[in-house]
């Protein structure tokens, strides 16, 4: 079975705040959902490696603060018993939920050593009501493509 190393589920959490699509409209300011709050469920990796397709869960917590259309993302990340802290990723939600990153995260292509050279692809977040669905992948010069996505409940 090939090992995975934790640094690199760090790197690609990260990752996923770091392509967004920017709205420069002029319009009023919409009515913006409440997301304030803390988020928890599972993280879901998909390796395409070479020999076999491999699919690997992590526990993912988040929690954000919110000012009107301002966010604020922190969270932790448990895979195998250990937990890796994220630092804060700010940015504006929409009237549809969609996350737009304005400071923090990460660079869009970084090194592993597992894995070499990452580069992220494509990156979504998208809050509803008691929800908030993380889309995301990354390219690997030798761990094959790399999808993640979860779906993680509001608390309370």
């Amino acid at each position: 079975m090939h090992q995975f190393p934790l640094p690199l589920f760090s790197a690609l959490m990260l990752g996923f705040f770091v392509l967004s699509s920017c709205d420069t409209s002029t319009e009023p300011e919409p009515d913006i959902l409440d997301v304030s709050g803390t988020y928890t469920g599972e993280m879901i990796y998909r390796f395409s490696l070479l020999d076999a397709p491999v699919a690997v869960t992590s526990a993912l917590r988040l929690n954000v603060a919110q000012s009107g259309m301002q966010v604020t993302i922190t969270g932790t990340e448990t895979f195998l018993g250990e937990a890796t802290t994220f630092p804060a990723v700010t940015g504006e939600i929409n009237e549809t939920g969609f996350f737009n990153l304005t400071g923090g995260g990460s660079l869009s292509t970084y090194r592993d050593t597992e894995c070499g050279q990452i580069t992220t692809t494509s990156s979504t977040l998208t809050f509803s009501k008691q929800t908030l669905r993380i889309q995301e992948t990354v390219v690997t010069d030798q761990c094959g493509d790399i999808s993640a996505s979860a779906l993680l409940e509001r608390e309370g």
